[in-house]
């Protein structure tokens, strides 16, 4: 698909996969219980744009992220000043405890950007 899209799921199952071809996406991860997930792995991507990952307190996630030409903001970066280029990965955890969520994201041209409420 093609055009802007908000995630937000409230739950993780095996075949949860959240892909755009192109424009904007949020992946808000606010809806899901921070127990019982049991390091549940996420998939997410957008072809061409911007993807922003919403990170609520109380949640720990194991995020991987992947970009093929663009920049990646964590929330450890100040302001702006995130890591770019070609081929960059980066992998954080975000929070504290066990990890409950493993986020997998990737854009292929544009930002990646993740954002600790």
């Amino acid at each position: 698909p093609v055009g802007d899209a908000r995630w937000a799921p409230t739950s993780v199952t095996a075949d949860a996969n959240y892909h755009l071809g192109a424009g904007n996406a949020v992946l808000d991860l606010g809806g899901l219980a921070s127990k019982g997930l049991s390091q549940a792995r996420l998939p997410v991507s957008v072809g061409l744009g911007d993807l922003k990952v919403l990170v609520p307190q109380g949640l720990t996630v194991r995020f991987i992220g992947h970009i093929g030409l663009g920049e990646i903001l964590l929330p450890a970066d100040a302001a702006n000043n995130g890591q770019g280029g070609i081929g960059v990965a980066r992998s954080v955890v975000i929070g504290t405890g066990p990890t409950e969520v493993v986020v997998d994201a990737g854009v292929g041209v544009g930002q990646l950007t993740v954002v600790k409420e």
